[in-house]
């Protein structure tokens, strides 16, 4: 009776276990689009751009960061930048501020300062993501190579398609692999897709649209006020093709 008991605790744990597994992975998984009812208060822009091929929602403000001794939090409005020769588009906060952090003396080195985006600027970075927001990138498609040489140019070398599931619109939006992925060689790769992405491929456009959307949310408000709100979900879902 005593060894029944002690089996039934331990399964007991192992379920407990089990469940806490499948909790926890869930939540990171959604960790990008954590918020709580949808804000009703903001205002929301249609951007268009008819040269790219493509509109968007956009909330109007956005609480974004200040790198400054007093760490506050701002609202600032939403803006792009177009660079319709490179096929891109940015969308980032007007401006933040920034009093340079020096990590080893521990200190804050200059001044704070507004920082006020401009295309120079986010062309100069070069980033996959900017610093405060993402990079559409968009694709003229010809054939299923275009594809992939599309996917390896902004993901890199080793990314393939690992899957493509049509939506009611036509479109196929597209998952990714890595070729040189291996667990046993640690997580180097050209291909380490550790954040959140959206390509999503329009056969009858002849376009493809990617976007890196990062580990957290990007566009949201403060996150110290609450209720909190966070649009990214919202502006991705928002994505058309024109």
């Amino acid at each position: 009776m005593e060894k029944n008991k002690n089996i039934l605790i331990i399964l007991f744990f192992m379920l407990l276990l089990i469940v806490s597994i499948v909790f926890f992975c869930n939540k990171a998984q959604n960790k990008n689009f954590n918020r709580e009812e949808p804000n009703e208060n903001v205002d929301w822009i249609l951007y268009q751009n008819d040269n790219l091929g493509f509109l968007i929602e956009l909330p109007s403000e956005i609480a974004t960061v200040s790198k400054c001794p007093n760490n506050k939090m701002v609202s600032v409005p939403v803006k792009v930048f177009e660079n319709n020769e490179s096929r891109v588009a940015y969308i980032v906060p007007e401006y933040y501020y920034d009093a340079s952090w020096s990590s080893e003396e521990q200190k804050f080195t200059e001044d704070c300062v507004k920082v006020i985006y401009s295309l120079d600027m986010l062309e100069t970075e070069k980033r996959e993501k900017p610093f405060l927001g993402w990079t559409i990138n968009i694709s003229d498609i010809k054939n299923e190579e275009d594809i992939l040489r599309a996917i390896k140019d902004n993901f890199g070398s080793t990314c393939e398609i690992k899957d493509k599931v049509k939506d009611e619109q036509g479109n196929y939006e597209i998952s990714l692999y890595g070729s040189d992925w291996d667990s046993n060689n640690g997580l180097e790769s050209s291909c380490m897709i550790n954040y959140s992405y959206k390509i999503i491929y329009c056969p009858d456009k002849g376009k493809m649209m990617s976007v890196i959307l990062g580990q957290e949310c990007t566009f949201g408000t403060d996150p110290s006020a609450k209720p909190y709100y966070c649009y990214d979900e919202g502006m991705i879902n928002s994505f058309k093709f024109q």
